[in-house]
């Protein structure tokens, strides 16, 4: 090969580079500027979503799937807010450099807000039969969950376990609940039930499982309970109650569940 022929292929090389450089470059600023609008308009949303349920009920807007139907003008908006986060997913799982540029930008705060409408999708998905509906949006959330500093945050943060019945009633909030106790459970560490008894009747197998499972996290001082029935929680002693929240007193919910007490109180 001759030195002019290297000079060339050097020149190629050179200008290649250069080309790639330019492209990723101005993908990165594209990146960015897609990034500061979905993060405004993020932290913006539910300010913009209670103007509108204020209109309608002078209730505040919260991300729960029943809170989203409850009007066509506000769900409108949240899929409307999706598509452009779909979007902006397909885009940065497309660039290699905006990906590790979403992992240096992304906070815990950021993260919260996207991922409270996960359930929303998910429910959706099922109601209208399009299971890849938003797919970049829910692959791109579960990889930010996987995030070490994300990761770390939600550990630390969101200690909670849920006590209920079925442990698919937490499907939908996976960055809620990290812990769950459940009597129908595919968890390798929690043996279902054989038999499906009624879960209105109280059956003598099960305060003993539940007690048994609590018992194995009560060293773990940051982990707190959530009761799908709040009733449950004054089955156990008061060292375990104090690890207990969102608790109606007692005198509450006895009140509350007696049908024939709580009848005439209404129509009174």
């Amino acid at each position: 090969m001759q030195i002019t022929d290297i000079i060339s292929l050097f020149a190629i090389i050179i200008s290649v580079l250069s080309m790639v450089y330019i492209r990723e470059h101005d993908d990165n600023i594209r990146f960015l500027n897609l990034f500061n609008e979905i993060y405004n308009k993020t932290f913006l949303l539910r300010v913009k979503l209670n103007q509108i349920t204020k209109s309608l009920w002078n209730i505040p807007f919260y991300y729960e799937y029943d809170s989203i139907i409850a009007s066509d003008d506000i769900e409108e908006s949240v899929l409307d807010y999706l598509t452009e986060l779909e979007n902006f997913f397909s885009f940065v799982r497309k660039h290699q450099l905006s990906k590790k540029s979403l992992q240096t930008l992304m906070s815990f705060a950021f993260y919260q807000r996207i991922a409270s409408l996960y359930a929303y999708i998910l429910k959706k998905r099922i109601k209208i039969n399009n299971p890849a509906m938003f797919q970049n949006y829910i692959k791109t959330v579960r990889s930010i969950r996987k995030m070490k500093k994300i990761k770390k945050q939600i550990t630390s943060s969101n200690n909670k376990c849920y006590i209920g019945v079925r442990e698919s009633d937490v499907f939908y909030t996976p960055q809620y609940f990290n812990k769950t106790i459940c009597i129908f459970s595919n968890l390798p560490d929690q043996e279902p039930f054989s038999i499906r008894h009624n879960q209105n009747i109280s059956h003598r197998e099960i305060f003993p499982f539940y007690i048994d499972r609590v018992q194995q996290l009560l060293n773990d001082k940051t982990t707190s309970f959530y009761f799908y029935n709040q009733r449950t929680a004054y089955n156990f002693d008061e060292t375990i109650r104090q690890k207990c929240k969102c608790i109606n007193s007692k005198e509450v919910l006895d009140f509350i569940n007696n049908k024939l007490t709580l009848s005439k109180t209404v129509f009174l």
